[in-house]
């Protein structure tokens, strides 16, 4: 846990940026400027040659018309001022925070430094979607060492909570397929049964924009659902996806025998046995019925 820290008063407190920004709209606005002019000037500006560069750019700019007047290139070098101010209290901030040992707080305030004055052709919500999938990512490599680590404790109720939070970090399609197979094993069918769908739904999604190389995967799921939906007593709808997935295969069969034609006997072999299995309960349902 982070304690706090006795330190100088934070860029937030030296800046005080809220009302400096108020002030800078006012400008703005008295010089009948929009903030979109103010954001593609301050855009054709070389943050990342320094403030020296980036001012005597500024005077360029000016030369040429782009500023309108005197007064306007007065209030962007103010920003401009300011935004590497900020940028230097940005990295000295990082650098408190990785003395300290803290990294992990370090390393995001240093990027949106870099943001500011070295990668500024970077929008702060693109910085802000890339940050956030690293996050994730990092966030779904922890999650799977815990569920492996409470497969080996067998501690079952954690690899469910896990596994949860697994599913609210916008799961791939593999992740879906994990689940499923935890949950069935569990004998959790109906849950379980939902993640294949998700799985499935993602498949035919990439499929359709093309990848027709998930046509195997697709088949492989929907057979591994049809004997799921077979342990639920849904043999209509397992019949279903075992048929699908028997189209799939004999598809794929054509173009590589040596590697399908074994798939498409598994399928026919267990669509033989549903098949047997229905016959016998039919027969039993019915000299049930003409029983006396």
């Amino acid at each position: 846990m982070v304690e706090d820290k006795d330190t100088e008063p934070s860029y937030s407190d030296i800046y005080r940026l809220d009302k400096v920004f108020h002030g800078w709209m006012d400008r703005k606005e008295s010089l009948r400027m929009t903030s979109q002019d103010l954001q593609a000037l301050l855009k054709e500006l070389p943050f990342d040659e320094g403030q020296e560069c980036t001012e005597a750019a500024l005077e360029e700019l000016l030369r040429k018309g782009r500023i309108p007047s005197e007064e306007a290139k007065s209030l962007i070098q103010d920003i401009v001022r300011l935004r590497f101010e900020f940028a230097d209290a940005l990295g000295q901030e990082a650098e408190m925070w990785r003395g300290d040992g803290f990294s992990y707080i370090a390393q995001p305030i240093e990027a949106a430094k870099d943001v500011l004055v070295e990668d500024s052709w970077l929008s702060l919500t693109d910085f802000y979607e890339m940050y956030q999938e690293e996050v994730q990512e990092r966030e779904k490599l922890l999650l799977w060492s815990l569920i492996r680590a409470a497969q080996l404790q067998f501690s079952l109720e954690e690899v469910g909570g896990f596994y949860e939070r697994l599913m609210a970090l916008n799961p791939d399609r593999q992740e879906h397929l994990d689940y499923a197979a935890f949950l069935r094993s569990a004998k959790n069918y109906d849950k379980a049964r939902i993640h294949y769908e998700k799985a499935i739904q993602e498949l035919r999604a990439l499929i359709g924009k093309g990848k027709e190389w998930f046509r195997e995967d697709l088949a492989f799921t929907l057979y591994d659902l049809g004997t799921l939906l077979v342990e639920c007593n849904e043999g209509q709808q397992a019949r279903a996806c075992c048929e699908e997935a028997l189209q799939i295969y004999r598809e794929l069969a054509e173009q590589k025998p040596e590697i399908h034609k074994s798939n498409v006997a598994v399928i026919l072999n267990y669509m033989a046995l549903l098949a047997k299995e229905d016959s016998e309960c039919r027969q039993s349902q019915t000299r049930w019925e003409e029983a006396p």
